[in-house]
C-alpha cells in the first residue's frame, strides 16, 4: 500500500517536472523579444520594459495554436503571444538599397507585445481573457492599422507585394536571428509552411 503510493507521487512529481520544463525551455518568446530589443526600425517600447520583468512561465493554448509567455515585475504582468491561423506561411527576403538587411514575412501569424497588466491573462472557452480594469499596452504586429516601424523607415512598404495587409513583418539585420525564428515558429506550429526566398532592389 505504502509503496504504491509513493510510486503514485513519484510519478506525479516527475510529470510535474516535466510539465514546468516544457513550459520554461520553449525559446521562442526570449527569441522575439531578443530581435525586437536589437533589430533596427521598429518604433516599440514594450520590448525594453519587457526586459526589466522577470519570465514566469509558457503556456499553449487553443489546440496548439497560441503561444502565450508570461512574465511579471513586482505587482505588474507582461506577456508575449504568438497566434497561428489555419495556414500560417513564412517567407524570407534579402532587401538592398534604402535598408539593407532581411525581412521575415509571417502570412496568418500574429505576435503581440504587452506590458503593465495588472493581472495575467487567463484562456477561457476559445480565446484569451485580459483584465478589464488594466488590461496593459499593446503592440502587435499584423495590424491594418498602424505597424511597429517607425514611420520614416520605408518598412514594410519596400517589400512591395510581397507584403499585404495583415502580415507581420520582422526585420533585422542578422540573418541569424530571423533564421532561429523561423524555425522555432515551424517547430511549433506543425502545419506553418516554408515559402520562397528572393532578393528585393530599391
Amino acid at each position: 500500500m505504502l509503496r504504491t503510493i509513493l510510486k503514485k507521487r513519484a510519478l506525479f512529481l516527475l510529470a510535474l517536472a516535466a510539465s514546468a520544463a516544457q513550459a520554461t525551455d520553449n525559446p521562442l518568446p526570449e527569441l522575439l523579444l531578443d530581435h525586437f530589443l536589437h533589430a533596427p526600425l521598429y518604433q516599440m517600447s514594450n520590448p525594453l520594459a519587457l526586459n526589466h520583468y522577470q519570465r514566469d512561465r509558457t503556456m499553449v493554448v487553443g489546440n496548439g495554436r497560441q503561444v502565450v509567455s508570461l512574465y511579471r515585475n513586482n505587482d505588474k504582468y507582461g506577456f508575449i503571444t504568438v497566434a497561428a491561423g489555419r495556414e500560417p506561411k513564412l517567407n524570407m527576403f534579402e532587401l538592398r538599397g534604402e535598408n539593407k538587411g532581411v525581412a521575415l514575412v509571417l502570412k496568418n501569424i500574429k505576435i503581440c507585445l504587452v506590458e503593465g497588466a495588472d493581472q495575467a491573462p487567463r484562456w477561457s472557452g476559445n480565446q484569451l481573457r485580459h483584465s478589464k480594469r488594466q488590461p496593459g499596452k499593446f503592440e502587435c504586429s499584423g495590424q491594418t492599422r498602424g505597424s511597429l516601424f517607425q514611420p520614416q523607415s520605408g518598412m514594410p512598404a519596400q517589400l512591395g507585394y510581397y507584403y499585404e495587409d495583415g502580415d507581420t513583418v520582422l526585420f533585422d539585420k542578422s540573418r541569424r536571428r530571423l533564421e532561429r525564428i523561423a524555425q522555432q515558429i515551424r517547430r511549433q506550429f506543425r502545419n506553418a509552411h516554408q515559402g520562397g526566398s528572393a532578393v528585393i532592389n530599391g
